[in-house]
């Protein structure tokens, strides 16, 4: 084993893979449909769960999704239009709920706005690991990873 690197020689890059959504207000406990009904079985929903307060101290529910997930969770049923993808899913809610904001895993930062979301989030993982003073430490293959 070698001495431990400071990352502050390498460039690292954040990625948040999945989209974080803030309910606040009435759709606290929002559900959405998702899928077609399909005969006597219940279509596929999301909802909002959670009840962490937002900057003034209201609770707000959060619901995190991403295409794996969608798979994951409505395999083999036919989905809406409108929720296609978790991306098109999230657009939509955001867009057609007055209090459903995309938000940010890390902080309060609530937005309707999908770039300024991909933007925050993006900048806020690298601004947090730019708070830390980090090392990588090469260590043997022993298969625990």
């Amino acid at each position: 084993m070698g001495r431990p690197k400071k990352l502050r020689n390498y460039k690292i890059t954040v990625r948040y893979p999945h989209i974080y959504l803030v309910a606040v207000g009435s759709s606290l406990g929002a559900e959405f449909r998702v899928t077609e009904r399909n005969g006597p079985r219940k279509p596929g929903v999301v909802r909002f769960s959670g009840r962490r307060p937002d900057l003034y101290g209201n609770p707000m529910g959060t619901l995190v999704i991403d295409d794996e997930k969608f798979k994951a969770w409505f395999d083999g049923q036919t989905l809406l239009p409108n929720m296609k993808t978790a991306e098109a899913a999230a657009k939509w809610m955001v867009s057609n709920t007055e209090d459903i904001y995309f938000g940010c895993p890390i902080c309060l930062f609530m937005t309707k706005n999908w770039d300024e979301y991909q933007a925050h989030v993006a900048n806020k993982g690298d601004w947090v690991l730019e708070q830390f003073d980090l090392e990588v430490e090469e260590r043997e293959n022993d298969d625990k990873d």
